[in-house]
């Protein structure tokens, strides 16, 4: 199974993403200014933080959740296998600015 990003859909307004993470993987805390973004698990078990929130969401396959802008987040793949995903981002031109 590829890790890389696979584009599946992608407009000015709108881009969706076939995404993978490496097991244990913990991805870039970011935000997006404008971005509405969903993420749907495919496979694997997906832990979705939000800043502000205090606790995670753990998707399995077939859920889902949702991030407005600007909220910042990260994924993590808490398993020894990789999880795969779709990202939906919509609302707006792609951004993406990491948390310093």
């Amino acid at each position: 199974m590829s890790l890389d990003p696979e584009t599946l859909f992608k407009t000015n307004e709108v881009l969706v993403r076939l995404m993978a993470l490496a097991p244990d993987e913990v991805g870039k805390k970011h935000y997006h200014s404008c971005l509405f973004e969903t993420v749907i698990c495919v496979e694997g078990e997906i832990a979705l933080f939000v800043v502000g929130n205090g606790h995670s969401q753990v998707l399995l396959p077939g859920q889902q959740a949702s991030v407005p802008s600007p909220l910042a987040h990260w994924l993590e793949n808490r398993r020894p296998t990789p999880a795969r995903y779709i990202l939906a981002q919509s609302g707006g031109a792609y951004d993406f600015l990491p948390l310093v």
